[in-house]
């Protein structure tokens, strides 16, 4: 890979950690908003609706990615996504009761103990 190559990887990698950091930043300002008036469980399932329907409209429009989605092992895949919502609603929850600024900096803590 050349210098100039490296270097617009680089840049790449920036405005995906960028983009990712906005969006982190919205979805838990929009939480916070959210669970004034509605369930954390409820905002789990809008979220989980919204998020089927836009995967499912990708996939019905890039065939490249209708040829992707097979599953190997349906059951682990299936135990993986109740956990993976488990720990959203926790999360949610999480934003709903402790102040936001806590909340942040505990989330900012989640790589730390993902390698432990």
């Amino acid at each position: 890979m050349t210098e100039q190559n490296q270097e617009a990887e680089n840049w790449r990698g920036i405005l995906w950690a960028m983009l990712s950091v906005i969006g982190a930043s919205a979805m838990a300002i929009s939480v916070r908003g959210a669970s004034l008036g509605l369930d954390t469980r409820l905002l789990v399932g809008y979220r989980l609706f919204f998020t089927l329907i836009l995967i499912g409209i990708l996939i019905l429009i890039v065939p490249r990615l209708r040829s992707k989605v097979h599953f190997k092992q349906p059951r682990a895949h299936l135990i993986r996504g109740i956990l993976m919502a488990f720990s959203v609603h926790l999360g949610f929850y999480t934003l709903s009761i402790v102040p936001l600024a806590a909340a942040a900096i505990l989330f900012a803590t989640a790589p730390i103990f993902a390698t432990i």
